[in-house]
């Protein structure tokens, strides 16, 4: 797992396996992947999302699950998929670039995590982090 910003961390599942076993298995983490985590969080076992108001995104506890694949059309990468994750990683972090951290406890951290730790978490953490980056 990579630290990408002060308590901002980008990983892959694995990376998210090993926090859960340090005992850390509390902290916020945004899940930019469908399988196994979108799939888990929402119940479902069919090839697709069924409709209804978990199809893109669900939380668990500290956790939001994103219907997000690796795919070769944009289309799937929604805009209010990455509204929700970017309300999310505001939520527990603040806006981009402030010192208050709204929720996040004194020795807590965020992971944005996807399978390989290597397009899709460090996208979305890019996306939280745009506004602070210079012209």
């Amino acid at each position: 797992m990579k630290r990408v910003a002060p308590r901002l961390y980008v990983g892959s599942q694995k990376d998210l396996e090993a926090l859960d076993a340090q005992g850390t298995s509390e902290w916020p983490v945004l899940l930019g992947a469908k399988e196994p985590y979108h799939r888990e969080f929402a119940g479902y076992t069919t090839r697709a999302a069924p409709e209804g108001p978990t199809r893109l995104h669900c939380f668990k506890g500290r956790r939001l699950a994103l219907n997000l694949i690796d795919g070769p059309d944009p289309k799937y990468v929604t805009k209010s998929m990455i509204d929700v994750a970017i309300a999310f990683l505001e939520e527990w972090l603040g806006e981009p670039g402030a010192k208050d951290r709204p929720k996040l406890g004194d020795t807590e951290n965020l992971a944005v995590i996807c399978n390989q730790g290597r397009s899709r978490s460090p996208m979305l953490a890019m996306l939280y982090l745009a506004p602070t980056l210079p012209a």
